[in-house]
Order: C-alpha cells, then sequence, then structure tokens
C-alpha cells in the first residue's frame, strides 16, 4: 500500500477494508501471473541463448550473461611484395674497443694472458 497511509485504513469501515483486500488480493494474483510469464519467458530465452553459443563455440560463464566475443577469425596475410633492393640497416662501425678481461685470478692471484675472459 504505496499511497494509502495508515491514517486513511483506519479511518475505513468493514466493507471498505474488505472491498479493499479484495482488490488488493486480485492485484497479486495479476502481479504473480505476469512474473511467471516472464519467468518462462526468462527460462526460453536463456535457453536459446546456450543453444547459439553452442552453435558458436562460446562458452558461457553460466551467469546467464556470456561476456565475451565470438571467436576472431583468423587473419589472412597478403603475401609481402618482393622488394628489388634490400633495406635493412646497415652495420655500425665500432668507435672504440674495452677489453673486459682480468690481469690475475681471482682465486689464486696467478697472472693471466691471453686478452680474452676464458
Amino acid at each position: 500500500m504505496g499511497g494509502v497511509q495508515r491514517e486513511v485504513v483506519s479511518a475505513l469501515s468493514h466493507a471498505e477494508l474488505v472491498d479493499l483486500v479484495l482488490r488488493l488480493y486480485g492485484e497479486l494474483e495479476r502481479t504473480q501471473a505476469a512474473l511467471a510469464e516472464a519467468e518462462a519467458v526468462n527460462a526460453r530465452l536463456e535457453a536459446r541463448v546456450r543453444e547459439l553459443e553452442t552453435r558458436l563455440g562460446i562458452r558461457s560463464s553460466g551467469t546467464g550473461s556470456a561476456n565475451q566475443s565470438p571467436p576472431a577469425r583468423p587473419h589472412r596475410k597478403k603475401p609481402r611484395k618482393k622488394r628489388a633492393h634490400g633495406f635493412s640497416r646497415l652495420r655500425s662501425v665500432p668507435t672504440r674497443q674495452v677489453v673486459h678481461a682480468l690481469d690475475n685470478c681471482p682465486h689464486c692471484a696467478a697472472p693471466l694472458t691471453g686478452g680474452t675472459v676464458k
């Protein structure tokens, strides 16, 4: 009784209260019938969604809404056009040389020769 206040209801006669209860009971029955119909439509739609997801190969999360997009189509790349001349990067010219070799062995302190790390 959203719009009816307690003071208004308390002022109604017995016959008016009975009439109000009967009207509310009828409204409740209509609401329950509409809810049952909506639930049946919802069940049919969920079954249809599952059927379509199965056809597309999408796995449903079970929550009633699949937040997945359809599977992507494989890309068909065109073969790369052959070039008359290579366009690779030129080799760089070294500007300095750094030797990372030890003069003495770190374990026995023996002098090392050869100039490269062994």
